[in-house]
């Protein structure tokens, strides 16, 4: 076999070698954002329900007390998630009280932490 053959094999499979660790590292990364994306996606969830939840109970005490007055703040704690609800406003509209409920869910910590908000209008 000829020398500059063999040169040429040899540089052939350093070049694939190299290609083949480019790959892998590329892999590595996406790998990496998909599992943050999904752990973001997760937390963003968790806290959009805590929110939901608190939400729902603020109404059910609004609309369950027989004075027409706002109901005082709500705040939970649902599986490391913190959860808060209160009327933002309140309003007489031909002889009907309009309340504006916001509700807040917080989960995360210091690294990662997501706050999903929601806001309803109910009329009692």
């Amino acid at each position: 076999m000829n020398p500059s053959i063999r040169g040429s094999m040899l540089i052939s499979v350093i070049f694939m070698i190299l290609l083949m660790a480019v790959l892998m590292s590329a892999m590595v990364t996406l790998t990496n954002q998909s599992s943050r994306n999904l752990a973001f996606e997760t937390m963003a969830l968790r806290a959009r329900l805590a929110a939901d939840s608190v939400l729902e109970n603020a109404i059910y005490q609004q609309m369950a007390t027989a004075q027409d007055t706002p109901i005082a703040d709500i705040e939970l704690e649902i599986n490391g998630c913190s959860a808060n609800a209160g009327v933002q406003q309140s309003m007489n509209i031909n002889n009907e009280t309009l309340y504006y409920i916001r509700a807040t869910g917080n989960c995360g910590s210091n690294a990662l932490n997501v706050v999903r908000s929601l806001e309803v209008e109910v009329i009692k």
